[in-house]
């Protein structure tokens, strides 16, 4: 019996953990550099002069929007997020 609840239990935070994933991976969208405001646009250039940009993905969150993105620069690779109004987070 004490078995039994144990595996129960665990089958329980499993399907939790994937319910969480899954809303992350709702949430979250690869995009362009076109496709982000201009502004956020500006701030991911400024970021990645001399480097290059390897993905921007969108992630809305509390209806607010960030935008992350991925820089190779100087052979390393660095990440930024970028707040809708360019602010750097």
């Amino acid at each position: 019996m004490i078995v039994l609840l144990g595996v129960m239990l665990l089958l329980g935070f499993s399907a939790l953990a994937f319910s969480k994933a899954g809303d992350k991976a709702k949430n979250e969208k690869q995009v362009t550099l076109d496709q982000c405001p201009p502004a956020v646009q500006d701030t991911i250039k400024a970021w990645a002069s001399g480097g290059v940009i390897k993905e921007i993905e969108r992630e809305t969150k509390n209806a607010k929007t960030i935008y992350e993105a991925e820089i190779l620069k100087d052979g390393k690779t660095i990440k930024i997020k970028v707040a809708e109004d360019s602010t750097l987070i």
